[in-house]
């Protein structure tokens, strides 16, 4: 009894023989192969009647014969709507011993970024770094054992994306500037997605951390602050790659305070009558 691999007639395993007298009924029944399927019912067993002379044995040969299994690895997009791409979406019917897988390469789209590859869809597993190559390209290894020896396994793997964020830093400069002043600034994408008030205390700085990638203004409230005047109002800023920075300097406008002729006097009065309440025996 023989095991082969059908179309190659690959030697899978030692075949079985004996030895027994004319036309005996000799029953074999396919044993179970690592990496490979039975053609036919796994249950499949084979008869051979002895016929022919111990110098003459070919029709004392019976084959069972064998497919080796394949699986699909699949390679999947996790992020926002329109985050990124990858080059191919599936290896499919890939021999688990001896066939071979083309990977994935993960691009990200503008204003996103490759965050890594993961064996799990929650993306808190990360795949075997030595399966990452450049470009970030997933070709996944053999890792399974088949018997004596490693195989691919059907998996899917999940090429992260988020947004590409950086940090925009805001500081205030100037001569004669009350380092208890606030200055409150309006912080704005061109795109209306982003829109916040931050603050800064005298000559300090803000840190405004996780911006996404794009075009932005940076607009002092003048109002908040009369008394300063900055040399610019309102300064542009393209967030993209790098962590920005930009720099307000104020003057002081002492003509800006409040003098004598605003000046106004409290004619109002009030009178407050209290009234005793005596409690009752």
């Amino acid at each position: 009894f023989q095991f082969l691999e059908q179309g190659t007639n690959k030697v899978l395993r030692d075949p079985v023989t004996g030895y027994d007298r004319y036309q005996v009924q000799v029953t074999e029944t396919a044993p179970s192969i690592p990496g490979y399927t039975l053609v036919g019912d796994r249950s499949q067993s084979m008869v051979i009647q002895i016929e022919d002379p111990a110098n003459e044995a070919k029709k004392n040969v019976k084959i069972f014969y064998y497919t080796e299994k394949t699986v699909d690895i699949k390679y999947q997009v996790v992020g926002p709507d329109g985050s990124g791409t990858l080059d191919n979406p599936l290896d499919s019917n890939v021999k688990v011993l001896s066939g071979t897988v083309q990977g994935s390469t993960p691009t990200a789209n503008e204003g996103y970024k490759f965050v890594g590859w993961f064996e799990d869809e929650g993306c808190t597993q990360a795949v075997n770094k030595t399966w990452v190559g450049a470009d970030n390209k997933l070709t996944p290894k053999k890792s399974v054992p088949y018997g004596n020896q490693e195989g691919y396994r059907a998996a899917t793997y999940y090429a992260k994306f988020e947004r590409d964020v950086f940090d925009l830093t805001i500081k205030k400069a100037g001569e004669k500037i009350d380092q208890n002043q606030i200055f409150v600034f309006h912080v704005a994408s061109t795109d209306s997605a982003t829109a916040m008030d931050v603050t800064v205390k005298g000559t300090g700085s803000v840190t405004i951390k996780g911006l996404p990638v794009g075009s932005y203004t940076v607009t002092e409230d003048t109002k908040w602050t009369w008394q300063y005047t900055p040399e610019e109002v309102t300064q542009n800023v393209v967030i993209n790659g790098t962590t920005a920075e930009v720099t307000f300097t104020n003057t002081y406008s002492k003509s800006n305070w409040l003098t004598s002729f605003a000046e106004v006097i409290n004619s109002w009065k009030t009178t407050l009558t209290q009234t005793k309440v005596w409690p009752k025996n």
